[in-house]
């Protein structure tokens, strides 16, 4: 018979089991409840982060740094591992820290254990975003991990992983290795196994355990309890619309064609033809007409207006006037329009403001307005235009033009 335990016993029977509970929590303790990614909240610039010995935007040095393997901001002496003896002092501040983890970037307090711990525990050693190649040092928020395939995701790119995660790499449910349906899912590697090729020749599993991956290692699921997608393509038209080049009409004579030439078509003889139904082909018919009628519409529209801006600028080019006017260096030949015009765009006030090339050349703009004359167009500054000022006053005379 084996003897009855005490009261006593028991309390140390299950002290033990609590520990060991607690031992093993630490091995499947979330990436975010670790201290060395805890919030911190910087004293200077106010702004939240990781916990970090420094200040990720400022570079300062906080208050009351956090150690991060315990967690603790300030040494009760209650351990007695401490490093630096303190008898009878409570440590805080710089007074409190021992080292900074090249991994995760965190103060690590001056307490034996953690000194000794933490540098081969540290759960950011690896700590690289999947999505955006981003170390701890690279970024300033803290780091998660993907609920799916347990990757390591930076703050910026946790759930835009997480929205995608479970999509397949292949385009059906079957299994990698046969064609039999996969139902298997392995989350890190987007693959299906069926049963047979899911276990591997000569490798123990435990009991009521979930399945390694074959390929990678990590835990598999049952593909029905998950929500996984395929990966699909949708193919379609590309109409690109070009607003520079000639008036043919894109949709004939190239690659990407869907009506007619050479290129990609499906069926025979250059043309894509399916087998829908005789509404749908109508109505197909009907909006490519309505949209190649408007493009043609809009591409004539530009056409003629920028053979009037051309026009416009070689007609009246008022800024090369302007600046040859003022760079002359006998004024009193100038004629009585010449020197008016020169006195007007003086008393421009609005001139002398202009981000322009000179104050000449917005003057001359206004000039144009106030004769009437649209300058809005005119890009032809001094000296690129290829006018001379004796033509331009003749061009003027000869619209009679009051300048």
């Amino acid at each position: 018979m084996p003897k009855k335990k005490t009261g006593q016993r028991k309390k140390a029977d299950k002290m033990k089991l609590r520990q060991k509970e607690i031992r093993s929590a630490r091995d499947k303790m979330a990436v975010a409840d670790f201290p060395c990614n805890a919030n911190m909240e910087c004293d200077k610039c106010k702004r939240k982060q990781k916990n970090r010995a420094f200040c990720y935007f400022c570079q300062s040095i906080q208050r009351l740094p956090q150690c991060g393997h315990c967690g603790k901001i300030k040494c009760m002496l209650k351990t007695g591992d401490c490093v630096v003896k303190h008898a009878g002092v409570f440590s805080t501040g710089m007074g409190m820290v021992g080292a900074i983890c090249d991994f995760c970037e965190a103060w690590v307090c001056h307490g034996r254990k953690c000194l000794q711990a933490h540098a081969c525990t540290c759960p950011l050693q690896d700590a690289v975003c999947l999505e955006c190649d981003r170390g701890v040092w690279d970024h300033g928020g803290r780091v998660y991990k993907c609920s799916f395939c347990d990757g390591f995701l930076c703050e910026d790119d946790q759930f835009e992983h997480q929205a995608s995660c479970q999509v397949l790499e292949s385009e059906n449910y079957k299994c990698k290795s046969c064609n039999r349906l996969g139902q298997y899912s392995c989350l890190r590697c987007k693959t299906c196994y069926c049963d047979d090729h899911v276990k591997r020749k000569g490798f123990k599993y435990e009991k009521n355990k979930a399945i390694p991956c074959p390929k990678c290692g990590y835990e598999t699921s049952q593909t029905k309890d998950l929500s996984m997608s395929t990966r699909s393509h949708k193919f379609g038209r590309q109409h690109l619309e070009y607003e520079d080049g000639d008036d043919d009409d894109y949709s004939g004579g190239g690659a990407f064609s869907y009506g007619g030439g050479t290129g990609f078509s499906y069926g025979g003889g250059g043309s894509a033809s399916r087998n829908y139904s005789d509404d749908e082909d109508e109505d197909d018919e009907d909006d490519e007409s309505d949209s190649d009628t408007e493009s043609r519409r809009s591409k004539s529209t530009f056409l003629s207006v920028k053979k009037k801006m051309i026009s416009t600028m070689k007609n009246s080019c008022l800024p090369k006037l302007i600046c040859e006017l003022n760079a002359s260096t006998n004024k009193d030949a100038l004629t009585e329009g010449e020197k008016s015009l020169l006195r007007l765009i003086r008393e421009t006030s609005i001139s002398m403001t202009a981000e322009v090339t000179s104050k000449y050349h917005f003057a001359a703009h206004m000039g144009q307005l106030i004769s009437g004359i649209d300058g809005n167009g005119c890009h032809n500054f001094y000296p690129s235009c290829p006018l001379a000022g004796v033509q331009i006053l003749n061009m003027l005379k000869k619209d009679k033009v009051s300048y």
